[in-house]
């Protein structure tokens, strides 16, 4: 049977493991769903390759996961590109106490948008 050669070596909490498949052949896969019998992994494998399920049938996420995901990475950019103007300001600032103030001023009025912004929602 041709599980017999596809033995998980490794396995990580993140649900990744490293798989041989033949002497000198190895893959990373990615575990969807483990199961404590082998016939149902076996007939959910079939129906994954014959198209009558997908994936996240199998992994539980749904649209409204996936979306909320998206959403959190979108928010992440955000936060990122924030960051990174309140930091080009103060580097700017340095060396000149007059500009340093107002960059402090106007890097705190960033932040609590950003923070202010987050609670509205």
């Amino acid at each position: 049977m041709w599980c017999d050669i596809m033995n998980i070596i490794k396995k990580s909490p993140d649900k990744y493991g490293l798989q041989k498949v033949g002497k000198n052949c190895h893959r990373i896969v990615k575990i969807l769903k483990e199961y404590n019998d082998e016939q149902p992994a076996i007939d959910d494998l079939t129906k994954l390759m014959v198209g009558e399920i997908v994936e996240q049938d199998l992994t539980g996420s749904s649209p409204v996961q996936e979306a909320e995901a998206g959403n959190l990475g979108n928010r992440i950019n955000v936060l990122e590109a924030a960051l990174e103007c309140i930091r080009d300001g103060l580097i700017q600032s340095m060396g000149d106490p007059d500009r340093m103030e107002k960059a402090a001023r106007e890097a705190v009025k960033k932040i609590n948008d950003l923070v202010e912004g987050r609670k509205d929602k």
